[in-house]
């Protein structure tokens, strides 16, 4: 079995400096003397606690413990093996990792197992791409993004791509690249690499193997190295036998789409300097927004937030910075506001909403009124709470006591989310004041008993509204 080299995990360690890879996460670190401090990335703080000495390469964490050199910072950031995170790093510094057969012993190499089994998801993914750009230039996509608005750097540089309406278009482009590349690798093989890399699809029935993407745009989902990962399509022309309008690679060791955001690798520096992150729907309203200048811009991968893209997110805003959701103007865009905020309150994460959109998504908004108008529509952001409050307490709070009361419950249903003991008190207080309620009696989270509960007859039935 392969093992990485000693020489080169040390090349690894020398070439990376420690500092600049923890801030390119969204780490905001400050000078104190000869040492650099911060908010730790490994649990929620408000004062820092985070400390990276650039001289000795390791970083420590004085509240949650944390601590170790820069690969076992990439490890735990990614959430990597070790072997995994080594060749990130060694990727992104320009190190090429070389192997020799050993035996375990103490501080031994690693076995590279893992590693080479994932090079081969990778080889997979990038011969895919090669072959969705290269059917690009004058294809059915090239007209419908050009038709969008979007121009030919942005193509290049999102590396969109085409795949044509053909069951062995990319399976005869495997073969053909294995003979130009002179690999040395069985097609047989390579084939059973595309299929688990989710580019390829095997037929139970035929006992064949056929493209998994067929007529329609391409847009690659990129890891924080720039690697492709994944890949989102899109059909032109909606038809019961294309299969749905949007379809995500599946789930892969590569592709977790519940814990990626598209954009991100394009998007991290620019959140971790604005301390915000804007998170929209769809592929293209990511796209439009970087090209017109905003891009700290991220979307979901065509699946409802989760509680690893909060997490994510939050990474790299920092514990002060700022989420805000801009979802579609329409019912299922509706739907994702509220999902979004419920997760936000369930991981104590603060999210700010933003009104609806004049037009349908940000994609048709920016190429109609421009970058300017967007960032003024992006300021009117309110706290989700707020939003929350004002919807359901708002001026439509009237006088019927079922519609009052179900208000009430819908909010406080939300507001039981929240882990903080505080915050969730304060936003008790606040329900209580607005809808002219005895705090004492809005329901607490699940398996908490109401304060002064015990003390009341079983069975008294009290109006939940004063006199107003």
């Amino acid at each position: 079995m392969p093992y990485i080299k000693e020489t080169s995990i040390r090349r690894t360690q020398d070439a990376a400096d420690i500092v600049q890879i923890i801030e390119s996460y969204g780490v905001k670190l400050r000078r104190v003397g000869g040492n650099y401090a911060g908010l730790c990335p490994f649990h929620r703080e408000k004062t820092p606690s985070f400390n990276v000495n650039p001289q000795g390469q390791y970083f420590k964490c004085f509240g949650c413990g944390a601590a170790g050199g820069v690969i076992k910072f990439v490890e735990l950031i990614e959430r990597l093996d070790f072997v995994e995170a080594l060749t990130n790093l060694a990727q992104r510094v320009g190190v090429e990792l070389e192997y020799e057969k050993s035996d375990y012993g103490a501080r031994s190499p690693r076995p590279a197992s893992s590693g080479d089994h994932k090079k081969a998801l990778y080889w997979a993914n990038k011969t895919a791409l090669n072959y969705f750009r290269r059917a690009l230039a004058g294809s059915p996509a090239d007209a419908y993004l050009r038709g969008r608005g979007f121009t030919t750097d942005t193509l290049k540089a999102w590396q969109l791509g085409w795949a044509p309406d053909d069951f062995h278009g990319l399976l005869d482009f495997i073969r053909d690249e294995l003979t130009r590349q002179n690999a040395g690798a069985k097609f047989d093989q390579a084939v059973k690499f595309a299929v688990e890399a989710g580019v390829l699809r095997r037929h139970e029935e035929k006992q064949n193997y056929y493209d998994a993407f067929r007529g329609r745009v391409i847009f690659p989902i990129l890891d924080a190295r720039q690697q492709p990962v994944g890949f989102g399509g899109r059909v032109l022309e909606e038809k019961p036998e294309a299969g749905g309008k949007y379809l995500n690679t599946a789930e892969t060791p590569l592709f977790k789409k519940g814990r990626l955001l598209f954009g991100l690798n394009f998007a991290a520096r620019e959140i971790g300097e604005r301390r915000e992150a804007i998170i929209v729907e769809g592929y293209t309203d990511t796209i439009m927004c970087h090209q017109y200048g905003v891009r700290n811009v991220v979307a979901t991968l065509g699946t409802a937030l989760t509680p690893d893209h909060v997490r994510l997110l939050r990474r790299h805003v920092g514990q002060d910075g700022k989420v805000v959701a801009l979802f579609d103007a329409d019912a299922a865009g509706k739907k994702a506001t509220a999902r979004a905020r419920e997760i936000f309150m369930q991981e104590d994460a603060p999210l700010w909403i933003l009104p609806d959109l004049a037009v349908k998504d940000a994609a048709e908004f920016l190429p109609k009124f421009g970058a300017e108008k967007f960032r003024e529509f992006l300021n009117s952001a309110q706290e989700a709470f707020a939003c929350l409050l004002q919807e359901n307490l708002g001026q439509n709070f009237g006088n019927d006591l079922s519609a009052k009361t179900a208000a009430v419950m819908n909010v406080m249903r939300v507001v039981n989310l929240c882990p903080n003991a505080i915050r969730r008190q304060m936003m008790r207080q606040q329900v209580a004041l607005l809808a002219a309620v005895d705090e004492n009696l809005l329901p607490q989270p699940e398996g908490k008993r109401e304060e002064g509960r015990g003390k009341r007859e079983k069975g008294r039935e009290r109006s939940l509204f004063r006199n107003r």
